[in-house]
């Protein structure tokens, strides 16, 4: 499944919790239903880019906004 991870991405312009995924999209949109700040996101990325890639996956039904976000992302395992 998702988990949350221990801690927050904190910058000037984006403050987010971060998922790492073993799991597929329903159980994201399960979790961000409940949690409307919790996205993956890169550390790089504004809050605009990570709500255009979130909603970009979740139209084509993929969870493409994985990419790229694990090099960048705290308090992943």
């Amino acid at each position: 499944g998702w988990a949350l991870a221990d801690r927050m991405i904190e910058r000037e312009d984006l403050q987010f919790s971060v998922l790492k995924s073993s799991g597929d999209l329903t159980e994201l949109l399960e979790i961000f239903e409940t949690n409307r700040e919790v996205l993956i996101v890169d550390a790089m990325e504004t809050k605009e880019e990570v709500d255009i890639k979130l909603w970009d996956a979740v139209d084509q039904n993929i969870p493409s906004f994985l990419s790229g976000a694990t090099s960048h992302v705290l308090g992943l395992s």
